[in-house]
């Protein structure tokens, strides 16, 4: 998969495409957002060796799930969200309201489009 760049709140971030081989984090995830360096990672699982073992076969759907979800931790770092909300298992760092969103913001933005009310 080709990398591609995103502008997250005016910080452009890298998104990388690796093999899990190659980044060990990717040994126990399907990508991270390391809002340090400004680079999301997503696991590339057509090349993954051991992609047999995975539970789905539609590696499209669950790389565009990753993408999504790791941008929204990205979206909540740079508004200050991510630190600034109490403590660290706080709203804005669980996984479970990162998915939530990831997840439905696309049928979120259906809405917004059949209601044209996504425009300021």
């Amino acid at each position: 998969m080709k990398n591609k760049k995103a502008n997250i709140l005016g910080t452009e971030y890298n998104i990388f495409f690796v093999n899990r081989s190659e980044d060990d984090l990717l040994k126990k995830l399907d990508g991270y957002c390391d809002h340090t360096t400004k680079k999301i990672v997503i696991c590339n699982m057509f090349n993954d060796k051991d992609k047999e073992n995975y539970t789905i076969t539609n590696f499209h759907c669950l790389i565009k799930k990753t993408i999504r979800h790791e941008i929204i931790h990205a979206f909540l770092f740079e508004s200050g969200l991510a630190y600034n909300s109490n403590d660290i298992e706080s709203w804005a760092m669980n996984e479970e309201m990162v998915d939530w969103i990831a997840y439905q913001f696309p049928k979120i933005y259906e809405v917004f489009k059949k209601l044209d009310c996504l425009e300021n």
